[in-house]
C-alpha cells in the first residue's frame, strides 16, 4: 500500500492512493477525515505504540479504529458506495503511516 501526500490550495494535507488500491484509498480517507489535527494524530500514534492487550477501540468522525498489538482494524461508520467497509493492517505499518502523517501535519507548507 503506497500513499502519496500533498497540500491543496488551502494548505490542507491530502492523502491519495493508486486507483487500483482500495485499501490505500480507504486509509487515505481515514487520514483526511479523522486525523487532520496533529494533537489527535499524536494521540493515535501513542495508542498504537503502547498496544499490548486487547484491541483499544477509538471512534472518530467517520471511522472507528481498533488497535491491537499485532493488527489494527479501521472501519467506516457508514459503508462506502464502493470499496471496503473496513480494512486490517499490521499495527507496525499503521504506526509508520501515522508517524509520517504526523510529521507532515507538523511541517509548514514552505518546507513541504
Amino acid at each position: 500500500m503506497k500513499l502519496h501526500y500533498s497540500r491543496d490550495e488551502t494548505d490542507r494535507l491530502r492523502a491519495t492512493a493508486e486507483p487500483d488500491d482500495p485499501r490505500g484509498r480507504f486509509l487515505a480517507r481515514f487520514l483526511e477525515t479523522d486525523v487532520g489535527d496533529p494533537v489527535h494524530a499524536a494521540e493515535l500514534l501513542r495508542a498504537a505504540k503502547r498496544a499490548i492487550g486487547p484491541a483499544q477501540r477509538i471512534s472518530g468522525n467517520a471511522f472507528s479504529v481498533a488497535i491491537g498489538p499485532k493488527r489494527t482494524t479501521l472501519a467506516a461508520h457508514v459503508k462506502p458506495r464502493t470499496g471496503p467497509a473496513s480494512i486490517a493492517l499490521p499495527t507496525a505499518e499503521f504506526r509508520s503511516i501515522l508517524a509520517s502523517w504526523l510529521r507532515l501535519l507538523e511541517t509548514p507548507r514552505t518546507r513541504f
